[in-house]
C-alpha cells in the first residue's frame, strides 16, 4: 500500500497526473461527507498519510491504483466520546489542505519551505497549517485550478472556523448540505471538465 503523502512528495518517483488527482480530490470530499461521523474519520486528525493505495498487480512496480483509496485508521484509539458528535472542527481544515496538496501535486510543508508559520518549538499545529492553506488558496489556486476548485478549497478552510463557532444542533445536519454543494458538485465538475478533455 502506497500512502497519498508519497504520491504528491515524489518520494516514489510516480507522478500523478492532473486527472488522477482531480479525481482523488472528489474521492475523498465524498469518503468525508459519508464517513465523518464514523470511527473512520473522527478525532480530526486524518491526513495525506492515512490515505493508502494498492499498487497495480503486474510488472510495473510503480503502477498505483486510484480508483479506490484505502483509510489507515486505529479504531480501538477512537473514544466514545469522540462518537457522539458529528459536528466537524479541524477536519475541515484537513480537507481543504488535503485538495490544495494534490491540485499543486505538492505538500503543505514544501510549500512553506521558509516556514513562516511556526510556533517556537519549530512545529505547527493545525491552524498554523490553516495560515499556510488560506494564504495559498488566495494567492494561487484560482490561477491555476480555476475558481470552482478554488471557492471549494476557501469553503473547507473558512468553515473550519464558523463550525469550532457554532453551538446550534442542526448545524450538524447544514454542513452536510452544504459541503455537497460548495464542495462536492465544484470538484464534480472539474472533473468532469478533465474528463472529457481526455477523450479527444
Amino acid at each position: 500500500m502506497v500512502p497519498l503523502r508519497s504520491l504528491i512528495d515524489g518520494s516514489l518517483g510516480v507522478q500523478l497526473t492532473r486527472k488522477q488527482r482531480f479525481y482523488i480530490a472528489l474521492t475523498l470530499s465524498s469518503s468525508y461527507l459519508q464517513l465523518h461521523s464514523t470511527q473512520w474519520l473522527t478525532g480530526n486528525t486524518w491526513t495525506t498519510s492515512d490515505i493508502l493505495f494498492p499498487r497495480q498487480s503486474g510488472g510495473d512496480s510503480n503502477a498505483i491504483s486510484v480508483i479506490e483509496p484505502y483509510i489507515s485508521k486505529h479504531l480501538a484509539d477512537t473514544s466514545p466520546h469522540e462518537l457522539i458528535s458529528s459536528r466537524p472542527g479541524p477536519s475541515f481544515a484537513l480537507l481543504g489542505i488535503m485538495l490544495l496538496e494534490l491540485v499543486f501535486n505538492e505538500t503543505l510543508d514544501a510549500h512553506d519551505r521558509e516556514k513562516r508559520y511556526v510556533a517556537p518549538d519549530g512545529k505547527r499545529n493545525v491552524f498554523l497549517n490553516l495560515a499556510v492553506a488560506l494564504e495559498w488558496a488566495e494567492e494561487e489556486a484560482a490561477d491555476d485550478a480555476g475558481p470552482e476548485f478554488a471557492d471549494a478549497v476557501k469553503w473547507c478552510l473558512g468553515k473550519t472556523t464558523t463550525a469550532r463557532r457554532s453551538t446550534d444542533a442542526a448545524d450538524d445536519g447544514n454542513w452536510r448540505r452544504e459541503l455537497l454543494v460548495k464542495v462536492l458538485e465544484p470538484l464534480q465538475m472539474c472533473y468532469n471538465f478533465f474528463d472529457k478533455s481526455s477523450r479527444f
